[in-house]
């Protein structure tokens, strides 16, 4: 696809100067890239740097996948579905949930602006959507959840979701 640029494993980058478009391809694409991506997931980055104002991005994650809850300071963060089925999930500062919103095909978008620890849940078998936040980018934003495992503590992961998906039961 000479629309896209792989920058590194799981991260592509918009070739185009004036546009970009979705196709079936970019998607499948996607797909494929989280099998061997070692974060397990992928994404087409849809602005030109990380210097950018605004951020767009078409994010694919396989189901099972982890993303450790976290929060942005001076962020607000936009997903839209394009496919797939996730469980945006809010947590007060002790890690207790406190908010969840379906994202599918019937609840299509949804917002966060404050700095409120969060994470996705991915139902089905892949979840595809669009990211939309405020740059620049700048890693020192992110703050990782200190109540929950980090993404490379595989042996505690598994039990963490687990807790999780019954606590928000409730919700659903």
């Amino acid at each position: 696809m000479n629309d896209l640029k792989k920058k590194s494993q799981g991260v592509f980058i918009n070739n185009s100067l004036s546009s970009f478009s979705l196709k079936p391809e970019h998607i499948q694409l996607l797909k494929e890239e989280t099998l061997t991506s070692p974060k397990k997931r992928s994404r087409i980055c849809i602005h030109k740097s990380n210097e950018e104002l605004v951020h767009q991005m078409i994010i694919a994650m396989p189901q099972n996948h982890y993303v450790q809850p976290h929060k942005h300071i001076g962020k607000s963060e936009s997903y839209q579905v394009i496919e797939g089925e996730a469980l945006f999930v809010q947590f007060d500062e002790k890690g207790n949930v406190a908010h969840t919103n379906p994202l599918n095909s019937l609840h299509h978008f949804t917002n966060t602006a404050e700095a409120k620890y969060h994470t996705l849940i991915v139902l089905s078998d892949f979840f595809v959507f669009t990211e939309t936040t405020n740059g620049p980018f700048d890693p020192k934003a992110n703050i990782p959840a200190p109540w929950a495992p980090s993404e490379n503590e595989d042996e505690v992961i598994a039990l963490y979701q687990q807790k999780l998906i019954n606590s928000i039961s409730a919700f659903i």
